[in-house]
Order: C-alpha cells, then sequence, then structure tokens
C-alpha cells in the first residue's frame, strides 16, 4: 500500500471512527434527557400518589367530623388524581399510565373508589351525620392498603428504570473505549509506523544521493586544489571561471554537508 492511498484509508477510518463516537455521545444524551424526564413525572407520580392517601385520610376525618362542605373540594381533588394517575392529565403534569401490573391493582381499586366518592357526594346537604359509615371503614382500610401497594409498585418502577440508565451509560461508555482503542489501534498507530518508515526511506536515499554528489565533489575540488598548487597560468576569464567553480564547490560541499547531518537528526528521531 503506498502512503497516498494508506493516508486515504486511514482517513476515511478515522472520519467514521469520530462519526461513531459522536453519534454514540448524542445518543446517550437523548438517553439522558429521556430518562430524566420519565424520572420527573415518576417522582410526580409517587408524590401524588402519596399525597392521595393523606387526602383519604383527610376526608374520612372531615366525614366522621360531619364537616360536609369542607370535605368536598377534597374529595374532587382525590377524585381527579385517582382519574390522573390513571389516564394522564396536563394540569397535573403526569402521563398515562403504562405500567400493566400498576393498571391491575388500579382495576382492583376502582370500585372501592366509586363507591366512597359516590357515597360522600350525595350525601345531602343539611345533615347532621354520613351515611353509609362501612363504606367509610372501606376507604380507610382497603383504599389505604392498595394504595400503598400501588406507591411501592410505582417506586420500584422508577428504580427498575433508573438502573436500566445505569447499565445503559456504561454499556455506552465501553462501547465509546473500545472506538477509541480501535482507533488508537488500527488508525493512529499504523500511521505512525508509516510515517516513520517513509521517514526512515527518504533518509537513506537522501543519505546515498549525498555521498554520491559528495564524491564527484571531491574529484571537483581536488582538482581546483592542484591547479592552484601548479600555478598553473590562466586568462581573466579563465580566473573568473576558476573562482566561481571553487566558489560553487565550496557552498555545495556545506550543503552537502548539511543534507547529511539532517538526515542522520531525522534518522536518529525515528528508531
Amino acid at each position: 500500500m503506498t502512503f497516498n492511498t494508506f493516508k486515504k484509508v486511514g482517513t476515511r477510518l478515522y472520519i467514521q471512527f469520530i462519526a461513531l463516537v459522536v453519534v454514540l455521545t448524542l445518543i446517550n444524551q437523548l438517553i439522558i434527557q429521556y430518562v430524566l424526564q420519565q424520572r420527573t413525572y415518576e417522582s410526580r407520580i409517587i408524590s401524588l400518589a402519596g399525597k392521595q392517601r393523606m387526602l383519604s385520610q383527610k376526608i374520612v376525618k372531615l366525614a366522621w367530623q360531619k364537616h360536609y362542605e369542607e370535605v368536598l373540594p377534597f374529595l374532587e381533588e382525590w377524585n381527579n388524581i385517582h382519574i390522573g394517575l390513571q389516564q394522564g392529565c396536563s394540569i397535573l403534569g403526569v402521563p398515562k399510565l403504562q405500567n400493566q401490573s400498576i393498571k391491575n391493582m388500579f382495576e382492583e381499586l376502582n370500585p372501592i373508589q366509586t363507591k366512597i366518592y359516590w357515597a360522600v357526594k350525595r350525601s345531602p346537604i343539611p345533615k347532621d351525620t354520613f351515611e353509609n359509615k362501612a363504606v367509610l371503614r372501606e376507604m380507610d382500610n382497603a383504599f389505604m392498603y392498595s394504595m400503598d401497594k400501588i406507591i411501592w409498585a410505582f417506586e420500584e418502577e422508577s428504580k427498575r428504570k433508573q438502573q436500566t440508565l445505569i447499565f445503559l451509560e456504561i454499556a455506552l461508555a465501553i462501547i465509546s473505549l473500545i472506538i477509541i482503542f480501535a482507533v488508537v489501534f488500527f488508525v493512529i498507530r499504523p500511521a505512525i509506523q508509516t510515517i516513520t518508515e517513509q521517514n526512515r526511506t527518504l533518509g537513506n536515499i537522501a543519505f546515498t544521493q549525498s555521498h554520491h554528489v559528495r564524491r564527484h565533489l571531491v574529484n571537483i575540488m581536488g582538482a581546483v586544489s592542484l591547479i592552484k598548487e601548479q600555478n598553473i597560468p590562466l586568462t581573466e576569464d579563465q580566473q573568473q571561471l576558476f573562482t566561481l567553480l571553487e566558489e560553487a564547490s565550496n557552498n555545495l560541499d556545506n550543503t552537502v554537508y548539511e543534507v547529511v547531518k539532517q538526515v542522520n537528526v531525522l534518522q536518529n528521531q525515528s528508531t
């Protein structure tokens, strides 16, 4: 494989690896944002479910104390939350319930909740006491018990989703590390080896050629020295040419020396 071909292939692989890392990072962020949004919903749902317990206790207390007018607002809020937790409600800030197990719990609870709601709502005014005290006792026991189970189920679902998020985070982190190691092993490392080999080859070529040039230069410089030693008479034009030849030979000799010096430095860096 030529250097240019390797360069093209390496560049393409590098871009593909980087693009993959970027895509994984974006997916990671999207998953995190989605789960954070779901966690907000879950916290809101758990808070409302807990509020249901408080409202039910308050309704029971007001009912037994015969405060009918005071109990109605709490009764409506209690009923709206009960419906919203199942069907979703933008006002409450909760989505539609998707967990089938919790749906089943609500389906078991709905008949009890409906009886309690209408028993309290239909109580006539004025009235000294509430009818259907057995219904209120049922709310105080069955409803509270069922809501405790539902709250626990919501909390367990939230924990499960959190564990899933942690697993996804670890999986994406491992994949990202694998990609980074792949970039280093399959792109950067071969590129360094290829560049080093190219430098070594170019250095050998430069070293060999410089020695060939220097060998011929030595012959020229030897001839110049011989002419100077023998004091051979020269015309003015020949003298100018001789001077130019001597200066050019010295300059070329210095240039060859610098080339050899730089080649040695380059080869030492490549090893």
